[in-house]
């Protein structure tokens, strides 16, 4: 069997754990996943691999995959009881972690928009090398990038308050969002609000406080509960009827007033599609 000297090991440690890091945000699941990756990599024919780094990468990336597309089904299903304070992180406390605004919003990205924007913008991976990764092709590794960064300019207002503030909003949002008085909910909506309801078969958009409003008066009609969950690590809100997730809502502060949300059917989110290609 292949064996790997203490330098080797430490050499391709430094390279996966800060990946590893950053798409999971977790030192303790980053360590264990970087473990089972170097692992793996004893038992692999070496002979034929042209590029070993890349290929290493591909091994840990896929597992980074696997593991948030699970830990975010379990997340949704494990809803609490009630409407519990839900922590939210406010420092950072690793060196290879970026900005605790910056990871709030990579959060938000699907886990394959979160492996390519990584791999790409922060750690400098061709598009070829990133496609062979994944096993997508090129095309669609950019045209995954440009989503990754569209989503990430769009969030930057969403954070653009102190991680305090915000939980304090959102915690009044939910509360006047299940209340009786529709005068207060629209008294968080900015005259010109605009909500994008994401659909599997496509996306539309309304605006304005009165016809917003209503939509989100709509859930509470039907039965269904709000609730603040953590999802990857985010306080993240969202609808359920009974124990079952219908919709994620994600919401864009200017101020002390709302000026955009995204309403989201579970169903479309990024998971549970398994991926093992080595």
């Amino acid at each position: 069997m292949y064996k790997m000297d203490a330098q080797t090991y430490k050499s391709y440690q430094s390279l996966l754990f800060p990946i590893a890091y950053n798409m999971l945000g977790s030192q303790d699941d980053a360590d264990d996943l970087v473990q089972e990756t170097l692992i793996k990599w004893l038992d692999v024919d070496k002979e034929n691999i042209e590029n070993q780094r890349a290929y290493l990468v591909r091994i840990l990336v896929n597992k980074c995959l696997n593991f948030l597309r699970s830990r975010q089904k379990e997340q949704l299903e494990e809803a609490p009881e009630s409407n519990e304070t839900v922590t939210m992180p406010f420092r950072v406390d690793h060196p290879f972690s970026l900005s605790i605004s910056f990871k709030l919003m990579l959060s938000r990205l699907s886990p394959m928009e979160r492996a390519v924007f990584l791999l790409k913008d922060v750690f400098s991976f061709s598009h070829k090398e990133i496609a062979e990764m994944l096993n997508i092709s090129q095309e669609n590794c950019r045209q995954i990038l440009v989503r990754a960064r569209r989503h990430l300019k769009k969030d930057k207002e969403r954070y653009s308050v102190a991680p305090q503030h915000h939980r304090e909003l959102v915690n009044t949002f939910m509360e006047v969002v299940e209340g009786e008085d529709l005068g207060q909910l629209l008294e968080l909506l900015k005259e010109d609000i605009e909500l994008d309801i994401l659909k599997p078969a496509a996306q539309l958009s309304m605006k304005g406080r009165f016809r917003v409003g209503e939509y989100l008066r709509r859930p509470t009609y039907l039965g269904y509960k709000l609730k603040l969950i953590e999802l990857n690590g985010v306080p993240t809100l969202v609808w359920y009827n009974g124990k079952e997730a219908i919709l994620k809502l994600d919401i864009f502060w200017e101020g002390e007033e709302i000026q955009r949300i995204e309403s989201e059917e579970i169903a479309l989110l990024d998971f549970p599609l398994e991926l093992d290609y080595i």
